[in-house]
């Protein structure tokens, strides 16, 4: 690969690019461009998915140096799927056929189920730690709703219960926060 105007170093021997001459295009063109692809794509009646791929290798993911690029490159295939109409999250079909009865669902809200339905029932008190994030608030939300208090370490529940609507202070008043434990 030094061929390429690549670095000294070589990471695979030559004697693998004799055997398959693709390896070489299939490892260099990502890196190359550094713009995101479409991976696959499929088209059932009039829904069109698409699966994107971000070019860049696990130990990028650890260089502070690369988080602003792997940040641009991830908002740029997302205004890319939004300017083509493909990140809604079925809002298009729950708005023409709003008498649809079928719940739609994603990663986040599939994790959150999961989660609600592993909790024993007769559970009065939950802990939850970590990051504050979408499944935390949706995961908080719910339980609160059963009427199970939640106690939130290490997270911001300032942030948690200004996020929950105003009509639910009932929610808010259910969230307990701890500065420190153990």
């Amino acid at each position: 690969m030094n061929n390429m105007g690549h670095c000294n170093f070589e990471l695979i021997p030559n004697w693998v690019f004799s055997i398959f001459p693709p390896l070489k295009y299939l490892m260099y063109t990502p890196s190359i461009y550094r713009r995101t692809f479409v991976v696959e794509r499929n088209r059932f009646d009039q829904i069109r998915l698409q699966t994107w791929a971000i070019p860049t290798y696990r130990g990028q993911y650890c260089l502070k140096r690369q988080k602003e690029s792997i940040n641009n490159m991830i908002e740029e295939a997302v205004l890319e799927a939004e300017e083509k109409e493909l990140n809604r999250y079925g809002e298009v079909y729950v708005k023409k056929h709003p008498q649809l009865k079928v719940k739609l669902v994603d990663g986040s809200s599939l994790a959150v189920a999961v989660l609600l339905n592993s909790i024993p029932k007769g559970t009065t008190q939950v802990l939850l730690r970590g990051n504050l994030t979408k499944v935390a608030f949706a995961v908080t939300f719910a339980l609160c709703q059963k009427g199970i208090q939640v106690i939130c370490v290490r997270m911001n529940t300032r942030s948690l219960t200004n996020h929950l609507a105003p009509s639910l202070r009932i929610t808010s008043q259910r969230v307990i926060a701890l500065a420190r434990y153990g």
